[in-house]
């Protein structure tokens, strides 16, 4: 991935500059990421935790659909072929669980989710893959597919959190950040 950034790094960069470093943490366009400009607002932050919680705060407080933007902007799981060097985390994470060299029926499972998921739900299926297989992963989606709408949205969006916790953590040199470490494992689903 990239190299781990100091937090007083971060603090005097430009805001040009923070704003697209805080981009590579999310998997979508420009235009749906107008809450970075506040988190930009906050600093100098003293840690990464204290950049996380602002992540978090910024994102709670957007408007329904503008947090449905995000969630429609994700990569679909298991469909490598349209993740874009923009997604360099999604790319990582794809092939750190198997996704990017599925059998012939597991893509087709995945590809014919993907379809019913945004039928159902308009946004895109979004799992934290990290210590997953294909085989786990797809059975998380089979399973949340049955969802009303709510608890989708809910575990959608308790599942962008958990996205951005991992990659922050793993792209700065915050030794809290780094200590916490109750997202690896036993994902609530």
């Amino acid at each position: 991935m990239m190299n781990c950034l100091e937090i007083d790094s971060i603090n005097k960069i430009e805001k040009e500059e923070f704003i697209e470093l805080m981009y590579q943490f999310f998997n979508s366009p420009a235009h749906t990421l107008s809450f970075i400009d506040e988190v930009e607002k906050k600093r100098p932050f003293l840690n990464g935790i204290q950049i996380y919680q602002e992540i978090l705060l910024q994102i709670k407080r957007l408007p329904h659909i503008d947090q449905l933007k995000i969630l429609k902007n994700q990569d679909e799981l298991g469909i490598v072929a349209g993740i874009t060097e923009r997604n360099k985390y999604a790319k990582h994470e794809h092939r750190s669980s198997g996704l990017n060299n599925l059998s012939d029926e597991y893509h087709n499972r995945f590809k014919y989710l993907n379809l019913a998921y945004k039928a159902k739900f308009n946004f895109i299926f979004l799992c934290v893959v990290s210590g997953l297989n294909s085989k786990e992963i797809l059975s998380i989606f089979e399973k949340r597919i049955s969802n009303s709408f709510e608890t989708e949205f809910f575990i959608a969006m308790s599942q962008l959190e958990k996205l951005t916790f991992l990659r922050l953590r793993e792209n700065l040199a915050c030794l809290k950040l780094k200590k916490i470490s109750f997202l690896n494992k036993n994902y609530d689903y």
